[in-house]
């Protein structure tokens, strides 16, 4: 069956689908498509506004819908952003943790080789003096005299500049 004609000479193309046609361009702004396919029929009116209303409905969810997709577009680039800080943080913290423990490690092994020079010296100490009662009586006792009967104390120079 061929489409019916309207008086203008064109398609007569029934009000609902010329409203939901977003490529008729016969007619600028929506004002002029509602002044244009405003229905007489109070049936088609109840339908058109309810069309309407829906029509309506999805612009606001469609706008909805847009601002969260830019709202979801910046939280992930600010959750980029923040990931990467925590890495580098955490970088920073390892090698931080790394600098401190090479640190520490050298202080320990300066301080072992301290220790170990301070008791070699300690032993050093102890070797030079008495350790028992015995030794320390030899000492006092006189035992170690020191013969000094060939030194001739009366002809001897105590005036070392006179060299």
């Amino acid at each position: 069956m061929p489409p019916a004609i309207n008086a203008e000479g064109q398609e007569d193309i029934p009000w609902y689908l010329r409203v939901l046609n977003p490529y008729d361009r016969r007619h600028s702004g929506r004002k002029a498509l509602e002044d244009r396919f405003t229905p007489s029929n109070p049936t088609h009116m109840r339908d058109f506004l309810a069309l309407k209303d829906h029509i309506a409905r999805l612009a606001e969810k469609e706008a909805i819908i847009n601002s969260l997709n830019r709202t979801i577009v910046r939280l992930r680039t600010k959750n980029r952003v923040l990931e990467t800080k925590n890495n580098n943080l955490v970088q920073e913290k390892e090698e931080l943790n790394t600098r401190l423990l090479d640190i520490e490690n050298n202080q320990l092994e300066a301080l072992r080789l301290e220790n170990q020079s301070l008791r070699d010296k300690v032993k050093d100490l102890e070797n030079q003096v008495p350790n028992t009662q015995e030794d320390f009586d030899l000492i006092t006792a006189g035992a170690f005299d020191i013969d000094f009967g060939s030194f001739d104390f009366e002809n001897f120079d105590f005036d070392m500049s006179a060299n």
